[in-house]
């Protein structure tokens, strides 16, 4: 009990005021993010026939991570083993003791865990860059992968999981129980997704809690030898999902290789082509990797490093296809330096209007490509 009444009610007051903030940055955030979801709904034909609309997202990926929960990987294929377990039993315990049906579940599932880290995610940006909070949220809403919270990916849990981990790091870097629950998130990431081993970087910083991250990985090769005969099958599989071996240095090639002469034979079908397989990655690497590297200059080192080799790890093969999905989890980064800029009052205001008007068109051009996207993907055809 604290002996100075004044001290107490100071403190007491101090508390009411954080948490008053926080609820109407909630509010803020929760108006955005809902007008956005109603809008991607709308796009994507949701207020047609919502029971069409909702078994319409069950397609590629989704129906491998509902099959790891049907019948495993032993009775499965065992090309499964590209995609690690863990979405697939979080998804499918919580449909399980709910009575739902799986994808129903997992869109639940996503679109909690992506609000949630943006929110994270933003929160950061404010406190160490000092960025208006509301445009941070909106444009991180913007990414043309970003409608994947609809279907049974994993990479909306992923992204909270980065971000809460990111947050624990930066606002509770002493605390006990903050160091143990920052270890669990990152023991569990890399069964979420593989790009969870990125964070095995944090160890150049003498983050020794990435240390769980190797035991993750001792775990995922004593599962590959058990169930398919040798600890690096998951990368031999890749090559039955038509994904050709190679490198970051290979991906970049053919990505890049590919940029130039700009020529469509067949509209539309050759855009969505040139844009997921060429133009947006190549946007996308240059514009993170720059986000990263300027991260880094800010003294904002672990996301600035977590940023880079989450890049450098999810743009290993030698055809980035899925590499704008990839990108999801950081993709909130790529207008910081921007909106940092436009925050700043030094700047005169015809630029920071100028910046505005960038930073708003071009949120608007990746909606519409989201959109796009998100009914290709419905149609069945490949979309990242």
């Amino acid at each position: 009990m604290d002996a100075n009444p004044f001290v107490s009610s100071q403190r007491a007051g101090s508390l009411e005021r954080v948490r008053a903030s926080w609820r109407s940055r909630l509010m803020v955030y929760g108006l955005i993010y809902v007008l956005w979801l109603v809008v991607l709904c709308a796009g994507t034909g949701g207020f047609a026939n919502f029971h069409i609309w909702l078994t319409s997202w069950s397609k590629w990926d989704a129906q491998w991570y509902e099959r790891i929960w049907n019948e495993g990987y032993r009775r499965g294929d065992p090309r499964a083993l590209v995609f690690p377990p863990g979405y697939s039993v979080l998804v499918g315990a919580l449909a399980t003791f709910l009575h739902l049906d799986f994808h129903l579940m997992a869109m639940v599932v996503n679109v909690i865990s992506y609000f949630a880290a943006m929110v994270l995610a933003v929160d950061l940006f404010a406190k160490f860059l000092r960025v208006s909070p509301a445009p941070a949220f909106a444009l991180a809403l913007s990414s043309p992968a970003a409608y994947f919270v609809f279907a049974a990916y994993s990479d909306a849990v992923f992204c909270f999981i980065l971000w809460a981990a990111l947050y624990l790091a930066l606002i509770c870097p002493l605390g006990r129980v903050a160091r143990v629950t920052e270890f669990c998130l990152l023991l569990v990431a890399p069964w979420i997704r593989l790009t969870g081993y990125a964070f095995s970087s944090w160890m150049l910083l003498k983050r020794w809690t990435a240390l769980a991250v190797c035991a993750s990985l001792l775990g995922w090769l004593v599962l590959n030898f058990v169930i398919a005969g040798h600890p690096l099958y998951f990368l031999q599989a890749q090559k039955l999902f038509i994904m050709p071996e190679g490198n970051f240095v290979d991906g970049f090639r053919s990505t890049f290789s590919g940029l130039l002469p700009v020529y469509f034979p067949g509209l539309p079908g050759d855009w969505a082509a040139y844009f997921q397989f060429h133009l947006l990655p190549a946007i996308y690497l240059f514009g993170l990797a720059f986000a990263g590297i300027w991260l880094c200059y800010q003294r904002c080192w672990l996301i600035g490093i977590t940023v880079l080799s989450i890049l450098f790890v999810s743009h290993n093969q030698s055809f980035w296809r899925s590499a704008v999905r990839y990108d999801l989890a950081i993709f909130c980064c790529l207008s910081l330096p921007l909106l940092v800029v436009v925050h700043d009052n030094r700047p005169k205001l015809v630029l920071r209007v100028s910046l505005w008007a960038v930073a708003i068109v071009v949120g608007v051009a990746q909606i519409v490509l989201q959109i796009y996207f998100a009914n290709l993907f419905k149609s069945g055809r490949w979309a990242f």
